[in-house]
Formats: structure tokens, C-alpha cells, sequence
């Protein structure tokens, strides 16, 4: 693992917290920021959203603070359904 990919791993990166910058009055999270075991994931969950999701969620090639929020939310329901199926 490269050391810019350590730095954004879950393991050293995300007790650091998610690095968001302000972009024209926006908090967002570049895509190249995101923990990096989430990256492809991520991009796949963007591109899987409606053009109008897509819209509100990324800005400017980054996920806004309420894309990254859906994001943490659609992972974590996705997790607790994967657990409660026998």
C-alpha cells in the first residue's frame, strides 16, 4: 500500500476524520480524500444515483457534506440488512 493510500485508509485515516474543504461555500469531500477501501465504492454508488441526486450529492468533482452523509447512511443500512438476512 502506497503511503497517500495509508493516509487515507480507514485504519490511520478515518481517526483523523474525513478531510472536507470549503469550495465555493460548500463543505465537500474530494474524491480523492475519500478513506481509500471506499473509493471505487463510492464512485459506484455516485454513478448509481438519478441525475437529480447526482446534482444535489457532488459538486465541482467532490461529494458534498450531504452526499458524504447519504453515502455513511446507504453503507451502514446496507450493512444492518446484510447482517438481520440468515
Amino acid at each position: 500500500m502506497a503511503i497517500d493510500q495509508k493516509i487515507r485508509s480507514l485504519y490511520c485515516g478515518i481517526p483523523a476524520g474525513v478531510k472536507f474543504t470549503d469550495l465555493d461555500g460548500r463543505q465537500v469531500v474530494q474524491f480523492r480524500h475519500v478513506p481509500f477501501e471506499l473509493e471505487d465504492i463510492v464512485q459506484r454508488w455516485v454513478w448509481s444515483l438519478t441525475d437529480s441526486l447526482r446534482a444535489e450529492y457532488v459538486y465541482e468533482n467532490a461529494l458534498t457534506f450531504v452526499g458524504w452523509s447519504a453515502f455513511v447512511s446507504w453503507m451502514l443500512e446496507t450493512l444492518r440488512l446484510a447482517q438481520s438476512e440468515d
